[in-house]
């Protein structure tokens, strides 16, 4: 990272900030940084923000760590900028605005579009990360009918309506661009949401299951284990204590 550097990260995922270092004691980890810039005068600012996944639907499976250097040639740099000036000047208001947060909250989503935008234009391997149903209106429609309402029954059937296709040519596009079944990819989308809501909220698993279409709390429960290995509950556990830095024993 320099300065000017936007970095995007999976939330889910345990990461370190460190500044690799050829002086005596190496790298340091971010709580050892001292408050300015290596070499410079500048004091060392970071804006550091959480965009919940639901903010993009896509980003649930198909995010990565995407890196925006200020001197990039393409626009991802200049709305980096402009984005975070207007976070910035919001923030440090001496009083109080009218929906505050809820201006923070849409900077902040803008923000997240143009990181997707810079995945799908800029780079070819994160390209390849992205498929193309950015690009497909009508698998789009599908995915963002499911986003709207996660609990309800849908079928293959369902979302081909929505698409304006046959059940068989939606199938087919579907894993043609995204590489799974449609109920395998919205089961995983379900489970990334699961996994939003276990990390920021304080909602019962059972609730929390419901919300997205499950009604038994049993089958939420094979259905995360299958995704991620471990239980609801000691995943909620866990990832509070990477975050809080807390011993998971």
């Amino acid at each position: 990272m320099t300065a000017g550097s936007c970095i995007g990260i999976d939330g889910r995922r345990t990461l370190e900030l460190a500044e690799p270092s050829c002086r005596p004691g190496g790298s340091r980890k971010f709580t050892q940084l001292e408050p300015w810039c290596p070499d410079t005068d500048h004091p060392l600012e970071l804006l550091a923000g959480h965009v919940p996944l639901e903010a993009n639907l896509l980003l649930a499976s198909f995010w990565a760590t995407v890196h925006v250097p200020r001197d990039h040639p393409g626009p991802s740099a200049n709305w980096v900028a402009q984005l975070s000036d207007l976070i910035v000047l919001e923030l440090s208001s001496e009083r109080e605005r009218v929906d505050r947060a809820g201006i923070l909250q849409r900077l902040a989503e803008l923000l997240v579009i143009v990181l997707v935008r810079h995945m799908s234009e800029e780079a070819e391997q994160l390209r390849r990360a992205l498929p193309t149903a950015l690009q497909d209106s009508r698998i789009w429609r599908a995915l963002a009918a499911f986003h709207r309402a996660p609990a309800a029954p849908w079928t293959v059937e369902g979302l081909a309506k929505v698409a304006g296709m046959s059940r068989t040519a939606f199938a087919v596009r579907f894993q043609e661009l995204l590489g799974v079944p449609p109920l395998q990819c919205l089961t995983g989308l379900r489970m990334d949401m699961a996994a939003d809501m276990l990390m920021r909220e304080d909602s019962p698993v059972k609730l929390i299951a419901e919300r997205i279409g499950y009604s038994t709390e049993a089958a939420f429960n094979r259905a995360f284990v299958r995704r991620f290995a471990v239980s609801p509950g000691r995943w909620r556990t866990s990832r509070r204590n990477a975050v809080s830095g807390a011993d998971p024993d």
